[in-house]
């Protein structure tokens, strides 16, 4: 017993002893350090079990404008302060290209030449496209109705179930609605050889997708021999997609093909990235989803008013020969029902965890008072901006469906909002989400669905829209739930019919807060 203290005590001596030896190593003129619970390794393993919402945690009750952290010899920055942003976002030195780089790298293992690339204009110019391919148009268009109409499909398909278990169905909500919108945006983007629609796919990402911050994390490679076969899988089958016809994928599929073909990218390497969309994909936009749905039928006065606001503005009732049919106009949905709008981005707001990083790339003085080192990663903890009651008033921490409407009951911009970093929901500039025109289109017709066709009661929690355990160390914006959601779904009063949807090319754009 004693030799066991002893050996303990060694043990605790020697990491205290190195992680003080790493912090004087710093330079005085930095932001001063915060020393982990666990010596040495307390800061990687708060990452690795929170992921990047571990900032935003130890950020709480401290006053400083901002602080560093050691992972050995590695330094991070926190930011801890809304007037600090603006210099980051003007700030040159700070680049997001490197953690595109890295990402790549850890879960791809792509060629050097591929990696190189990403040294260079190569990844502007991926942006560049991307945001064409996404800019409201015909392009857009495309990918969205095909999106939608794969939404109808799992709708009717859940209509089905409906009807055949004596008029209500139980399902995970969370799993339902992640699959239904993963199967919808992918249908959306990769075409009919959607690679996705394989269910030995889906579960290969299933059982890959948990392990990304292990990987990105440098675990040890046998401790994630399954997750590292079920990844090798699932961008095979990207290989194959790529390698057959998918002519009628969307814009932009093509788009990046041509400029991958032009940088000379192996086509092993160009499956690698496409696939790597769906990560970003399902990884972000299934929660928020979720989470949109999970807020309005949890208040049902918001639930009424949702209803009525679309059912006035973004649906028609025609009485056809075989009963009632509905047309829901997606123009309307998008640019005409800003409750609905309004009510999804402030769950965006209350319930988003992640974190905008950058690297510094040369020594830098930021705000002319915190110098910064060459090599480190810099941090933005978004809850604190998006809780902060200088920004959002009084009731910053409380959930207010019509926060992001005018007093005319109109949807707010950017312009609008007390500062232009404030929402940070879809990245901060200038690296905004390029794909927040597909993804919100997507999230209002969802939504909209839900609300006017189903009746769905809790029959998890007792019964109750009760809080579920989060999944903390998912690599999402939002967090996802980390148990099941049993819901009971019923066919609502008034809606039952034949459902349709009135789409039109349309230029206009979701009003979206973050512009």
């Amino acid at each position: 017993m004693i030799t066991a203290i002893y050996s303990v005590a060694g043990v605790v001596g020697v990491l205290l002893g190195l992680d003080l030896w790493f912090r004087r190593k710093y330079d005085p003129r930095e932001p001063a350090t915060v020393a982990p619970s666990i010596p040495l390794i307390g800061h990687l393993i708060g990452f690795a079990k929170h992921a990047t919402g571990y900032a935003a945690m130890i950020s709480v009750g401290r006053a400083d404008e901002i602080f560093a952290i050691n992972f050995f010899n590695f330094r991070i920055y926190i930011i801890n302060s809304r007037h600090l942003i603006p210099a980051v976002q003007k700030n040159k030195s700070l680049s997001f290209a490197p953690f595109q780089k890295q990402f790549a790298g850890s879960l791809t293992s792509p060629s050097k030449h591929t990696l190189d690339l990403f040294d260079t204009e190569h990844i502007h110019d991926v942006t560049r496209v991307q945001l064409a391919a996404w800019t409201p148009g015909k392009d857009l268009d495309h990918q969205n109705l095909r999106a939608a109409d794969t939404l109808m499909v799992e709708m009717e398909k859940l209509i089905g179930q409906i009807s055949g278990q004596g008029g209500a169905a139980v399902a995970d909500l969370w799993e339902w609605t992640r699959y239904s919108n993963m199967i919808a945006a992918t249908n959306g983007i990769y075409g009919r050889m959607n690679p996705m629609r394989d269910s030995e796919i889906w579960g290969s990402f299933l059982t890959w997708y948990p392990n990304l911050m292990r990987h990105l994390s440098g675990y040890p490679s046998f401790l994630l021999k399954e997750s590292s076969k079920a990844r090798d899988k699932f961008l095979e089958s990207f290989y194959t997609y790529l390698q057959n016809d998918h002519s009628d994928a969307g814009e932009v599929i093509f788009a990046r093909e041509r400029l991958y073909t032009r940088d000379h990218v192996p086509v092993k390497d160009m499956a690698s990235s496409q696939a790597l969309f769906t990560v970003g994909l399902i990884g972000n936009l299934s929660p928020t989803v979720f989470w949109t749905v999970w807020d309005i039928f949890s208040r049902p006065q918001l639930l009424a008013e949702v209803r009525e606001e679309l059912e006035r503005i973004a649906v028609t009732r025609y009485d056809g020969e075989n009963g009632p049919e509905f047309e829901l106009d997606i123009a309307a949905l998008k640019t005409r029902c800003p409750l609905l709008l309004s009510a999804h981005e402030e769950t965006q707001r209350t319930r988003f965890r992640h974190a905008n990083v950058r690297q510094v790339m040369e020594d830098t003085t930021l705000d002319g008072r915190h110098w910064l080192k060459k090599g480190s990663m810099l941090i933005i903890p978004n809850k604190m901006i998006h809780s902060h009651p200088e920004i959002w008033g009084a009731n910053a921490r409380e959930y207010d469906p019509r926060r992001f409407t005018s007093e005319k009951g109109l949807p707010i911009g950017r312009s609008a909002l007390s500062t232009s970093y404030a929402f940070l929901a879809w990245g901060t500039a200038p690296t905004l989400c390029p794909a927040r025109q597909f993804a919100a289109t997507q999230i209002l017709l969802f939504t909209a669905l839900m609300v006017l066709r189903f009746e769905v009661d809790p029959m998890y929690g007792g019964g109750q829209w009760k809080e579920p355990k989060l999944a903390t160390g998912a690599l999402a914006v939002i967090e996802p739930p980390d148990e099941k959601i049993d819901v009971r779904f019923r066919n609502r009063q008034g809606a039952e019919g034949s459902w349709r949807l009135k789409m039109g090319e349309s230029k206009a754009r979701v009003p979206l807060a973050s512009g």
